[in-house]
């Protein structure tokens, strides 16, 4: 089977996803795996809630496992495509591809732990515990740690804190980029 999976650029990854992935999607028919949220979609206007309040459970499409083969033979891309383009006719959803994606999938989809999309939106307190137990921290939404109007001091505190690690990783590596080039300089 041919897997991906779709992670936001706003999310900390806190864990190996590759055992995610190899777990999930092994044995059915769903094109997705992903965290489950309970009520109605998010981003419909009133008129795409009247015509999809049968669907009950959702994702959020910020973090999800794909089976390939399953998504290519129930054409999902063509089914959002069409989804986005009758969107110009009737305005049923707002807010990008959260929406068609939804719609098109309904509720067929293998569910995730809630540990796999914490919608960091919902979160009061990070501590070791949180951090344990936490794969991934999502971004959901309008606040992100980067932003001026960001409420929550520890969002930019959590955020740099990881970001330093990847600004050290990257420092470490030019450092040893510039001594191989001055060892090959010196063999010349």
């Amino acid at each position: 089977q041919s897997k991906a999976m779709w992670i936001d650029a706003d999310t900390i990854v806190n864990c190996d996803v590759v055992s995610l992935v190899n777990n999930v999607l092994n044995e059915d028919t769903n094109a997705i795996a992903a965290v489950p949220r309970e009520g109605p979609l998010h981003g419909l206007t009133k008129e795409g809630d009247r015509k999809y309040a049968h669907i009950r459970t959702s994702f959020n499409a910020g973090i999800y496992v794909i089976n390939l083969d399953n998504w290519r033979e129930q054409r999902m891309s063509e089914k959002i495509r069409q989804i986005a383009l009758s969107n110009r006719e009737t305005l049923i959803y707002k807010h990008g591809s959260q929406p068609p994606m939804a719609i098109a999938i309904e509720e067929n989809f293998e569910h995730l732990s809630p540990a796999w999309n914490v919608a960091m939106s919902d979160v009061n307190e990070v501590n070791d515990q949180f951090l344990e137990e936490t794969c991934l921290m999502h971004w959901n939404g309008p606040f992100k740690p980067w932003n001026k109007d960001n409420k929550k001091d520890y969002y930019v505190e959590l955020w740099l804190q990881y970001g330093r690690q990847v600004d050290r990783r990257e420092r470490q590596h030019d450092r040893l980029r510039r001594s191989v080039l001055e060892v090959e300089n010196m063999a010349v």
